[in-house]
């Protein structure tokens, strides 16, 4: 028993002995557990498999499951790392402190599968995009139609072929063997837009040990030249390529490079094609067209892009001359003597930059100015502040309507307090915003000026402007309350009401 657990040697024996084989007194007194290593896919044991287990601040002590597949160790004092290995499989395990019951660790078999992709004459294809799918369907019962069946559709892994058109594939979760209720047709196949992209059907009982060879199919190009009503394009603009399929098919993306031109190779032959860019605000559709066939491979399409609403581009910076963090939710409102136009549903991008559309009418608005508010937001164990600033925005009608970098100072202080539960537990996430009156009326709510923290303190900030405030604070789970705010308030202590419970 002893030779078969330690291999043999006599030294591992007494280095472990008194460490985290349980067969002495000693370490029966601190307690132990039982490891068992199963095969996934049968629950066969698994014979001889090595571990690995680093109790914490300890050397790392190695031994192998019996024919079982079982080992008894010691119960950590700490949580401890137990690492399992057998034959191709391998696992790492977190063992919690106290570790008592049985632990059963079930190892999943890995899929790789090598794959050449070759051109129709033969020659390597590299960049090919390769993945292996599963469709299938999945049984189950709908409260009002009974049993129904839904289908599934499941990308388990993806690879690219390299300059000699080899590409692996692997999937490691093991979920390609796992037994499963939902019965899986899986298929490697080159994710290429064309409907006679080669496509091979793989099972988990006969899963080949040499390289897959897959021939491309015959493709052609497709060229975009992009113009513009107020200039040439600007490079990088994205556009999309899809095809008016009835099998769905990958859509390719390309960007314009400096005379204006997308590309977009490897197109298949037949299809009916439709042109897209998201490189706005929205979506913008452009037009239909065939694509290349065997008399005529490549495929050139003019198309004149609509002219581009005015862009406000602007680096924001906080009031130490860093930019803002990515992420951070922006409000942008301009206003004029007659009336003011919001815009909301901005982000700040990376290294603090926004970029915002404006209708053309804006810019020709006499002592138009622009209001930039971005709102407060959690980051970790605080909370920045609402951050608020304005200018003309007269400069950008005649510029390329980009500024800056700026700094958005913080947003004067109104108040401030805690936000707590009736029972005085602070309440962390409340948000408060700026209403026009204490009753309930179908008017929005104003943009977010505070923001509870973990303690559930909170700053709200408002811009300077009208004699009274008043605020509605809200959190998941309470009701939400109004109330008027004293200017200058440090302390002030707000105290929400859980909602009712549904039945």
């Amino acid at each position: 028993m002893i030779a078969r657990t330690f291999g043999g040697s006599l030294g591992w024996f007494l280095a472990l002995l008194g460490c985290w084989l349980v067969s002495a007194p000693a370490a029966r007194a601190q307690g132990d557990f039982e490891l068992v290593v199963l095969l996934a896919e049968n629950g066969a044991p698994a014979a001889g498999a090595m571990l690995s287990y680093q109790p914490a601040g300890g050397e790392p002590l190695r031994g192998r499951a019996d024919a079982g597949g079982r080992m008894r160790l010691v119960t950590p004092s700490a949580p401890a790392t137990l690492e399992v290995a057998f034959e191709d499989r391998r696992a790492v395990i977190e063992v919690p402190a106290g570790q008592s019951v049985p632990l059963v660790v079930r190892l999943t078999r890995p899929l790789v599968v090598d794959v050449v992709v070759r051109g129709p004459g033969g020659e390597p294809a590299a960049d090919v995009p390769v993945s292996l799918r599963g469709a299938g369907r999945m049984r189950g019962r709908d409260g009002f139609r009974g049993a129904v069946v839904r289908p599934m559709e499941l990308v388990l892994a993806q690879g690219r072929t390299d300059a000699e058109g080899r590409a692996r594939i692997e999937d490691r979760g093991g979920l390609f063997f796992e037994p499963s209720s939902v019965d899986m047709d899986w298929r490697l196949q080159l994710d290429l837009m064309a409907k006679d992209a080669p496509r091979l059907a793989l099972e988990a009982g006969n899963v080949p040990t040499a390289p897959l060879e897959l021939r491309l199919p015959p493709l052609g190009e497709v060229v975009v030249e992009l113009t513009a009503h107020d200039g040439p394009v600007e490079p990088g603009t994205e556009i999309h390529l899809s095809a008016r399929s009835d099998e769905p098919l990958p859509e390719l993306v390309g960007t314009s490079d400096a005379e204006g031109r997308v590309r977009f190779s490897r197109v298949g032959y037949g299809l009916a094609l439709h042109l897209a860019t998201v490189d706005w605000s929205a979506p913008l559709p452009g037009p239909d067209f065939d694509g290349p066939t065997a008399e005529q491979p490549r495929v050139t399409l003019p198309w004149q892009l609509p002219r581009r609403p005015p862009v406000l581009r602007a680096q924001l910076l906080d009031d130490a001359g860093q930019p803002l963090a990515e992420g951070l939710d922006l409000t942008l409102r301009v206003t004029w003597p007659a009336g003011d136009f919001l815009l909301r549903g901005w982000r700040v991008d990376g290294d603090g930059w926004m970029r915002a559309e404006l209708p053309d009418a804006l810019l020709g608005v006499e002592g138009a100015e622009v209001e930039f508010d971005v709102a407060p937001a959690a980051r970790g164990n605080t909370v920045s502040p609402r951050r608020h600033t304005q200018f003309p925005l007269a400069p950008l009608a005649s510029g390329p309507n980009a500024l800056g970098p700026f700094q958005v100072p913080p947003a004067p202080l109104a108040a401030a307090g805690t936000v707590r539960t009736r029972g005085g537990e602070p309440l962390a996430g409340a948000e408060l915003r700026v209403v026009s009156s204490l009753e309930p009326t179908e008017e929005p709510a104003g943009p977010l000026a505070g923001l509870s923290g973990s303690g559930g303190t909170f700053e709200l900030r408002v811009p300077e402007g009208g004699e009274r405030l008043f605020v509605v604070v809200s959190a998941p789970g309470h009701r939400p309350l109004r109330a008027e705010v004293t200017r200058g308030e440090r302390q002030w202590r707000i105290e929400l009401d859980k909602e009712p419970a549904r039945r």
